[in-house]
C-alpha cells in the first residue's frame, strides 16, 4: 500500500496516535458506485474509474479454489485542488491514506463471479470503506 506515494506497512501502527470516524456516512454503511460515478463526502471525491481485474474464485459450486480471488479498481480521490488516482485491491490488508481520509474497497463486490461469466464494467458494484481520520 502507499502513504502518498510512500509505502507503508499498516496504517493503524502508523497512525496510532489518531482516532478514527468509521464508515462515513453512516456507521456499518458502505458506500456502494459504479464505473464512472463519483461519490462526494464534504470536501472529498471518490471517482471509480474502472475496474483493473476480478480474480475472485467463481461461485459455481463445482469449482474449487485455493484463494477467494480479489478486485482491484482504479479510483481517483479529490480533495480540494489536490487529485490522486491510484489502483487499490479488495485484498489490500490495510486503508489507503489520502491525507485525512482513509479508503479501502469492501468485499461485497457484485455481481457474483460464475465460471466461463463475463462481467461488464457497467455491471459492476463496488463498495468503499471511507474513514476520516482525525487527531
Amino acid at each position: 500500500a502507499f502513504y502518498f506515494g510512500a509505502e507503508y506497512r499498516d496504517l493503524k501502527s502508523e497512525l496510532k496516535n489518531e482516532t478514527y470516524i468509521h464508515n462515513l456516512p453512516t456507521k456499518g454503511t458502505d458506500i456502494m458506485l459504479r464505473v464512472g460515478k463519483t461519490y462526494t463526502y464534504g470536501d472529498v471525491k471518490l471517482s471509480l474509474n474502472s475496474i483493473v481485474s476480478d480474480s475472485r474464485c467463481p461461485s459455481d459450486s463445482n469449482v474449487r479454489c485455493i484463494t477467494a480471488g480479489f478486485v482491484s479498481v482504479n479510483v481517483t480521490v479529490a480533495l480540494g485542488t489536490t487529485t490522486e488516482t491510484r489502483t487499490i485491491s479488495s485484498n489490500a490488508p490495510t486503508y489507503e491514506k489520502f491525507s485525512y481520509y482513509a479508503i479501502r474497497v469492501g468485499n461485497e463486490i457484485t455481481p457474483v463471479s460464475y465460471a466461463g461469466q463475463t462481467i461488464h464494467q457497467n455491471e459492476y458494484k463496488i463498495p468503499f470503506h471511507l474513514d476520516v481520520i482525525t487527531h
